[in-house]
């Protein structure tokens, strides 16, 4: 049991990550841009919290470098096309103690020319958050979700960029 625990310490900091399958990104693509993506909906902010966590992705992985559009090989266009939120449980007076927030985007990969190098029409994704008598604490917990979803579905982006899957 102690020697279980020493192995995961001595392990936890490693920095130990998914290796680099392949990309689906042309050879010569080492920089990339990555603008603030357009939101067609009506959830605020939206935009901002993608790309910061497709930015994220890009800096944990460091498998190509981010530039300004101007130095880029290459410029990923998102493209944020629904978000909805939904009651998904309810208490005894019929109100909504559990919400399901869910959104999808269209991402594509251009290269100098403007030539689609890498395009995913409809990468959608969900999460649930609950709702409480507190309103702060239910924006809070909606604002988490909204973080958690934006997280994984970068991560998605990411890994089929440069994973295949």
């Amino acid at each position: 049991m102690i020697a279980a625990a020493l192995i995961i310490a001595a392990t936890a900091g490693c920095g130990y990550h998914l290796a680099r399958m392949g990309s689906t990104l042309p050879d010569g693509v080492h920089r990339i841009a990555i603008p603030i993506f357009k939101n067609l909906t009506y959830e605020a902010g939206i935009e901002d919290t993608l790309t910061d966590a497709l930015i994220t992705e890009f800096l944990r992985t460091k498998w190509v470098e981010l530039s300004s559009v101007d130095d880029a090989d290459a410029v990923v266009k998102g493209l944020v096309k629904d978000f909805v939120t939904s009651p998904i449980a309810f208490g005894s007076t019929e109100f909504a103690l559990e919400y399901r927030v869910s959104l999808s985007c269209r991402i594509e990969i251009l290269d100098k020319e403007g030539k689609v190098i890498w395009l995913e029409e409809k990468i959608s994704d969900s999460e649930e958050y609950e709702v409480t008598a507190d309103i702060f604490q239910s924006e809070t917990n909606k604002k988490q979700a909204v973080a958690l979803l934006a997280r994984d579905l970068m991560r998605q982006v990411h890994d089929q960029i440069f994973n295949g899957f």
